[in-house]
């Protein structure tokens, strides 16, 4: 299955590669057609079980979300509410993989991503303190 998804990654290189060159309709639609056969046989798991705290992700990327959500820490001042809310909820969702993880660096990461949390609610709690 795993040659498959790089047939399909390469078909899709040369298709990117090509598109310089004049392309036709049927050709594109058949591309097309011919991703979606291959994502629908894929063993990739389906969103509700990437969701899923307790499905493993692969280390790389947990990193990656790891540094989309702390990445943001220097801008909480000045992020909406609602997007320091949805960063909170990424913190947690991100600890709870954390801890369930095996690689020995989840335990700094895990550490990080709550400083990180923290911060986000002292911004929260900040604006939604009275003034005085």
């Amino acid at each position: 299955m795993r040659r498959l998804v790089g047939v399909a990654c390469f078909v899709i290189a040369v298709a990117l590669g090509s598109l310089c060159a004049p392309v036709h309709a049927d050709e594109w639609t058949h591309l097309l057609k011919l991703i979606r056969e291959i994502q629908s046989r894929s063993e990739s798991p389906p969103l509700e079980r990437a969701l899923d705290p307790s499905a493993s992700l692969p280390w790389g990327a947990i990193k990656d979300r790891f540094d989309r959500i702390c990445g943001k820490v220097p801008a909480a001042p000045d992020l909406a509410d609602e997007q320091l809310r949805a960063l909170i909820a990424d913190c947690d969702f991100l600890s709870k993989v954390l801890e369930q993880s095996e690689n020995p660096q989840a335990k700094v990461f895990l550490k990080r991503i709550k400083m990180c949390r923290d911060f986000f609610v002292y911004s929260l709690e900040l604006r939604e303190a009275p003034a005085g």
